[in-house]
């Protein structure tokens, strides 16, 4: 199998590699039947769906001897080329295609399959008549128990549907989930009790699937089983309609996952018609599975407001309106920058910025070009109706203000000086756990993209996760405002931003603190507990205190085990203690995902589901992520920096080991934002680099270059460097195969460039 081997010690298959902890996604599909005039790229569009799972199986069909031997392994390649794991089979005589392919088999006989240190427990069997359940399905289940399998899933391959009564006896004796090949239409779905209290999903998953020439319907199903702490199962399943035709355009005489899935990228009617046939033959017991795009600067936008409701929550008449668009249509959105400006939404424009935000403003001659129905300026705009306000920027902000309060989901709003926007991904992935929330891509924390951002909200949104920029006066405090926390998170308080509030440490925290202004009625501010500035808070708000290290928290962490791909720990609170998982670097990403933990506590979310949740957040492109390429192990993280932050860096590449007598290289660029202590620190940074496991230091940047003066007289390696360019051709001269390179700097540095100067694409 991909990504799974043999494990002849243990006796059965496992994962390479884990994807997650106390949890994993079973992915399938109704049978494949074979047909020498399918085309060899049958599956092409199967991809995306099989992507969401940790283990994908195929139930195949390759009907008579008519075909030739070499045609169906050829057939059994491509299920592989797809991202099938392994393929079900209905006859013994499978084996030779094993040989003959990449892909794993599960023939007539069970089979166990450890996929994240669950052990999945396979038992494929064929029921012509009821004698077959004594026969074969029981002692199949039984042996599958006595190997010590987890979750038994039973896959039965039969000429008509199992009646209830039949499969609730499969179920009593110990199948967790059944699914049923038969011949018949794809309509059997239900859920069977069972008298040690489990839940058991029925399903017939073959829907006439892959007949080729003949329109059918059929599903990819998606099964989420997930182990609470008193390790009993809990089972999430979903379908994804799909259709097979001979006539859909650019996807002639392939299997199609409908609309629902690809959220609008397949609109064809008949992928429309499949999916509601789908779903009407399975009845509503079963979700329709949908993979949601983030959204971006156009898009996902819900329309709030019309016109004539933007004139009454500001107050003032309507009668200077004289445009083409209804004054009580709801427009497109209300937009104050110009990367969303778009014909339909209601431009506002704020000449009252400095000039550092001249690539964001919208202009009079940008209103002009793009023709929006209606401006909101501080002057009339010639060519465009235009409501006339004192001040643009406060208007935009008692709109979106309003439309918040159209809703209530449960909220998070979280800032900090570093890490912030890493623990907003990680409360994201915890939230979806339990709520609906808007996926929006970017970091959007401002007040004019929280503005920006409150426009996605609709009332099928339970759920909403907002990052909160706090580094200029009243910036924390009037996010705050606009979006109504019912729990504020502070990551941390550091050297960050002291130029723009008050070059003082104290004048960070205060700033910060803003975030809990407007938590709502029985919220709470969470805060991180190992950091100095934020222990023994007097606030008049609820605190609750997180911790990787300071056992006086509320949540903190014991055991953490730091591997090269993971870490291991335990969480601690009043509940109890619970093991977890996170697969990315750093004891500091520990703490937020303790902090991560509190939010989703907060929130009402299990704790099994929150660590499961944790296990699945990925560090991504130039952000605390580990890349692997041609040899190398590169820690890049060029989005911020601070002193803190190095400092965690240096520790996480200390814990990579070099291969093939490598060594280990940071390249550290300027951390900007430090106004007078920006130098002291700087050559500060020179000492706990020389107390890491670095072997050569190489600095970009004028600030970097005193580290890389004090790091010389402490007799490290060093190359110090003010042009890009000749840094990228040290690095190329003294690296080889085998060592471990860290990318750290603010993001002005744009490091990431230089990465892939030196190492090509990074994918």
């Amino acid at each position: 199998m991909k990504r799974y081997f043999y494990d002849n010690e243990k006796n059965y298959y496992r994962q390479e590699d884990s994807t997650a902890f106390n949890e994993a996604v079973i992915v399938f599909t109704g049978t494949l039947n074979y047909s020498n005039e399918l085309p060899e790229n049958l599956l092409e569009h199967m991809k995306l769906a099989l992507s969401e799972g940790d283990f994908a199986f195929a139930p195949i069909s390759l009907g008579s001897g008519i075909f030739t031997d070499k045609a169906k392994s050829r057939f059994v390649r491509s299920v592989g080329d797809a991202g099938f794991d392994a393929c079900v089979f209905d006859n013994k005589s499978s084996k030779k295609y094993e040989e003959d392919t990449d892909i794993s088999l599960i023939p007539e006989h069970s089979k166990i399959i450890d996929i994240n240190e669950i052990k999945f427990g396979f038992a494929n069997v064929a029921i012509k008549n009821s004698k077959d359940i004594e026969k074969k399905a029981i002692p199949q289940i039984q042996k599958l128990k006595n190997e010590s399998a987890d979750f038994i899933f039973f896959i039965c391959s039969c000429r008509k549907l199992l009646d209830e009564e039949i499969a609730k006896i499969i179920a009593e004796n110990g199948a967790d989930y059944i699914v049923i090949k038969s011949t018949e239409e794809l309509n059997k779905y239900c859920r069977i009790k069972c008298r040690d209290g489990r839940i058991v999903p029925v399903i017939n998953s073959v829907g006439n699937s892959v007949l080729f020439g003949k329109d059918c319907n059929s599903a990819v199903f998606t099964v989420k089983v997930l182990r609470d702490y008193s390790g009993k199962f809990v089972v999430e399943d979903r379908i994804i309609p799909c259709i097979f035709t001979s006539d859909l355009e650019d996807r002639k005489n392939q299997l199609v996952p409908t609309r629902q899935f690809y959220n609008g990228r397949y609109s064809n009617e008949q992928t429309k018609a499949a999916g509601k046939k789908v779903r009407k033959l399975l009845g509503q017991n079963i979700k329709v599975s949908e993979k949601k795009r983030p959204f971006r600067n156009k898009s996902g936008f819900t329309p709030q407001m019309s016109i004539q409701e933007i004139c009454d929550v500001l107050g003032v008449s309507s009668d200077f309106y004289d445009g083409e668009f209804p004054i009580d249509e709801k427009v497109h959105s209300i937009i104050i920058r110009r990367m969303e400006l778009t014909p339909k939404c209601v431009a506002v424009l704020d000449e009252t910025v400095d000039e550092t935000k001249a690539q964001v403003i919208i202009t009079e001659n940008l209103i002009k070009e793009t023709r929006p129905v209606m401006a909101i300026a501080n002057r009339k705009i010639e060519g465009t109706p235009t409501l006339v306000v004192e001040s643009p920027s406060e208007a935009f902000i008692t709109l979106a203000k309003h439309i918040r309060m159209m809703y209530d989901p449960f909220t998070v709003a979280i800032t900090g000086s570093i890490g912030k926007s890493t623990v907003t991904d990680m409360i994201k992935n915890v939230m979806s756990y339990k709520y609906k929330c808007p996926n929006i891509l970017g970091n959007y924390n401002t007040f004019r993209s929280i503005g920006f951002c409150v426009q996605k909200l609709n009332s099928k949104y339970t759920g909403y996760v907002q990052e909160i920029h706090g580094g200029s006066k009243g910036a924390a405090s009037l996010g705050s405002s606009i979006v109504m926390p019912n729990v504020s998170v502070i990551t941390n308080i550091a050297e960050v931003h002291l130029q723009q509030l008050g070059n003082s440490i104290e004048g960070v925290k205060k700033e910060k603190l803003g975030i809990m202004d407007h938590i709502q009625e029985g919220g709470a501010l969470v805060v991180n507990n190992d950091n100095e500035y934020l222990q023994n808070l007097d606030v008049p708000v609820k605190v609750v205190t997180y911790a990787a290290f300071n056992k006086n928290s509320d949540y903190y962490a014991e055991e953490i085990v730091e591997l090269e791909d993971r870490i291991k720990f335990k969480i601690v609170c009043d509940e109890g203690k619970y093991d977890a998982e996170i697969f990315c670097r750093g004891k500091h990403n520990v703490c937020n995902a303790i902090g991560a933990f509190a939010v989703g506590r907060l929130a009402g979310i299990e704790p099994h589901r929150i660590t499961s949740a944790l296990s699945r957040y990925r560090t991504s492109g130039f952000r605390q992520n580990l890349i692997k390429k041609d040899g190398y192990k590169i820690f890049a993280d060029c989005f911020n920096s601070a002193p803190e932050s190095v400092k965690s860096a240096l520790q996480s590449i200390s814990s990579i080991t070099p291969t093939h007598g490598g060594k280990r290289i940071a390249v550290l660029g300027d951390m900007n934002e430090l106004a007078e202590m920006t130098e002291i620190r700087h050559r500060e940074m020179a000492a706990t680099v020389a107390e890491s496991d670095v072997d050569v230091l190489i600095t970009i940047g004028e600030f970097a270059m005193d580290t890389a003066e004090e790091a010389k007289k402490l007799g490290m390696e060093v190359y110090g460097f003010l042009e890009k360019a000749e840094m990228e051709e040290k690095i190329k001269e003294i690296m080889k195969p085998g060592d471990v390179l860290l990318f750290k700097a603010s993001h002005s540095v744009q490091l990431e460039e230089s990465i892939e100067n030196i190492f090509g694409k990074i994918e």
